[in-house]
């Protein structure tokens, strides 16, 4: 095979790419290779600044509630549900007694556990539609419930 030859001005163009001189090039600094602000100290984690130091250490979850408490959302205190700004009543405060469990016998009996079951769901999805105000969205999000799963509850439940 023959040797192709490169044509003179790729010999005699200046370099892409710069050599830098070895460690032995500038004794005392390092090496003669340039140490970028990305490679000193990588290792190390950024010092924090005042406004770091003055937020006290917690979870996202204290985040959020915090976040949720200044957006002026409605608050649920007791069985209660509270717009910011307004005190709660001391009704407001007062929990519903123990739900109200038939006899041994009677939740032996077959269906026994879903009766009760059922009759709780309905008192408390009752109680939440009444606290808001009929609104179902507004009493699916204080039951921690999706609008649909609330409404088949609703359905379900004959309310």
């Amino acid at each position: 095979m023959a040797q192709r030859k490169l044509p003179g001005k790729l010999y005699d163009s200046p370099p892409a790419v710069r050599v830098l001189p070895g460690k032995e090039a500038a004794p005392g600094s390092g090496g003669g290779l340039p140490q970028g602000r990305g490679f000193v100290g990588r290792d190390q984690r950024p010092r924090p600044d005042e406004g770091s130091l003055a937020i006290p250490p917690g979870s996202h979850r204290d985040a959020r509630i915090e976040s949720g408490l200044l957006a002026g959302r409605p608050q649920l205190h007791g069985a209660a549900l509270v717009r910011p700004g307004a005190p709660p009543a001391p009704s407001d405060m007062s929990l519903p007694g123990p739900p109200t469990v038939p006899p041994g016998e009677e939740l032996a009996q077959e269906g026994g556990y879903r009766a009760a079951l059922d009759a709780y769901d309905r008192a408390l999805l009752a109680a939440v539609l009444a606290q808001a105000n009929g609104s179902i969205r507004e009493a699916a999000r204080v039951a921690g419930l999706s609008r649909n799963g609330f409404r088949a509850k609703l359905r379900r439940l004959g309310l």
